[in-house]
């Protein structure tokens, strides 16, 4: 999976994270195991991971001070390391999650 921050007005890459999924659980009494890979997800089951997305200190802003950036995600395919298609995706595979402003002064 990967979790990434795009500059939107440059349409350039920000920060990015890539590794296997981070699966946590919401119920601290739940002690079954996790899937490890994706491939072992069942439809239909909620799956809720955690990850940190450490942002450069420097962020590239208009002259105004402000800049807009999206938040996105992607998945990869197990067998094959493509990134997966689905519904709602970008050209590049990616679903956007959220924009957020940073503003600067």
């Amino acid at each position: 999976m990967g979790l990434y921050i795009l500059d939107t007005e440059h349409n350039a890459l920000v920060a990015q994270l890539d590794s296997e999924p981070q699966l946590i659980k919401l119920d601290p009494m739940d002690f079954s195991t996790m899937p490890s890979e994706t491939s072992q997800w069942k439809p239909r089951q909620l799956y809720v991971e955690e990850r940190t997305l450490h942002v450069p200190n420097i962020l590239p802003v208009t002259p105004e001070g402000i800049n807009t950036f999206a938040l996105a995600l992607t998945v990869y395919q197990s067998g094959d390391n493509i990134r997966a298609d689905a519904p709602g995706l970008t050209r590049e595979h990616i679903r956007i999650l959220q924009d957020f402003v940073v503003r600067s002064w």
